[in-house]
């Protein structure tokens, strides 16, 4: 494949443009309303193949097809037929883009205004292998936005409520479920059969089940994203039921403050705001008012149902948002502290002895106040780590001592 390789063919669409850099070969859509060539073409590359085909069979002749698959080393295993050499190029073309760039692609046109354009990405994105939950997230949000934007919302021979259905099944069957993917899919499932313009009596009734089912299924996923220890919470909410302040009705923002004297975090407040609304009364005066008493308890009503995190869905050590490149000393450490917290640095220097043989109690101690800003930073920004997690979606957020060593406030 030659360095550097480029192609620019105007489009009815735009501007259709092939490029190589090293081993990446992309194809990329480009508005014709860009005033110039962006440096970061990115946020335009195709990930769908079949339209990419369709540039490729528009643009050029078979012959040109094939000088393009012997100057880009693809072989194609049917080169007598234009179609079988464009499909063999299209499907390099989008060979190297996994589903999570796809979807960061179609976010940014999302982000960007672009909506017509987004659901074609997430549509595209849908299409594409990958994790079962990210392809959920994808028909969650390809049906949404094409119905936002009167478009059929049909893929592949699919109507919406199939895709949706197909995708609330494989979520269920994950080896890591998200109750919150699964309440959202099933409230866009119980809406585009509400509005079904001929539905039958079987089609209102999984509506009305579908509403339903979404109600409890995104409560149950925002207690487990709340991601609160269990006999922490068990603790607090015994103290509370001897309290008689705690069982008196509070508004909202009293009631946050009150969990977080507790020791619930910053991060926590859009999860405590979406149970109050869940479970919130209205008081005498109109107001919503709910109890911490009463918050604890539902809390733990639901929590003790729910499965308890495997930490063995995540086997990569914790690295805190530590930079690439960081020194095997400075990974150690961070799983160390992610493991058992900050401090007894003694215990820790002896448990790394036999690698790391110079360090002492003191120079570890040293260090760690070093790297924990650094770590800060990159947790307080819920940043993907290379394991592909983020701390918010860590498996094992539940045991990682990070957050209290780098915060110095008890989670719940």
């Amino acid at each position: 494949m030659p360095e550097g390789y480029q192609s620019v063919h105007p489009v009815e669409k735009g501007k259709f443009v092939m490029k190589s850099e090293g081993s990446s070969f992309a194809a990329y859509l480009l508005p014709s309303t860009l005033p110039s060539m962006p440096s970061d073409l990115s946020q335009f590359r195709m990930c769908n193949v079949e339209e990419v085909k369709k540039n490729l069979m528009d643009i050029h002749s078979q012959a040109e097809l094939q000088d393009l698959c012997d100057k880009l080393g693809v072989r194609p295993e049917q080169r007598t037929k234009k179609a079988s050499v464009a499909q063999c190029l299209a499907d390099e073309l989008v060979r190297e883009m996994d589903l999570s760039k796809a979807i960061e692609h179609a976010r940014a046109l999302e982000s960007a205004g672009k909506l017509q354009q987004a659901a074609a990405a997430f549509g595209a994105a849908l299409t594409l292998q990958g994790d079962v939950l990210l392809q959920g997230l994808s028909a969650l949000c390809f049906v949404k936005l094409s119905l936002q934007q009167n478009l059929p919302g049909k893929l592949g021979g699919k109507e919406p409520e199939e895709l949706l259905e197909q995708a609330l099944l494989e979520a269920r069957e994950a080896p890591a479920r998200s109750r919150s993917l699964e309440g959202q899919l099933l409230q866009a499932l119980s809406e585009v059969l509400f509005a079904k313009v001929n539905k039958d009596a079987a089609a209102i009734d999984r509506a009305i089940e579908a509403r339903q089912q979404a109600r409890e299924m995104i409560i149950e996923g925002t207690v487990e994203g709340l991601g609160w220890k269990l006999s922490k919470a068990e603790e607090f909410a015994a103290a509370a039921a001897k309290n008689e302040a705690d069982h008196k009705w509070l508004d909202k923002e009293v009631l946050l403050q009150r969990l977080q004297k507790l020791g619930a975090r910053a991060e926590d407040a859009d999860y405590i705001n979406e149970l109050f609304e869940a479970w919130h009364h209205v008081g005498a005066t109109g107001e919503e008012e709910l109890s911490v008493h009463e918050f604890l308890q539902r809390f733990l009503e639901i929590a003790r149902k729910l499965p308890a995190k495997q930490s063995k869905q995540c086997g990569a050590p914790c690295e805190g948002g530590l930079p690439p490149g960081s020194a095997p000393l400075e990974k150690e450490l961070v799983r160390l502290v992610s493991r058992d917290g900050k401090g007894n640095w003694s215990a820790k220097a002896a448990e790394i002895r036999d690698s790391f043989p110079e360090e002492t109690g003191r120079s570890l101690e040293a260090l760690w106040e070093s790297l924990a800003p650094k770590i800060k930073q990159i947790v307080d920004k819920d940043e993907p780590m290379a394991c592909g997690h983020s701390c918010s979606t860590c498996p094992t957020k539940h045991e990682c001592q990070v957050h209290d060593a780098i915060k110095d406030i008890e989670d719940l």
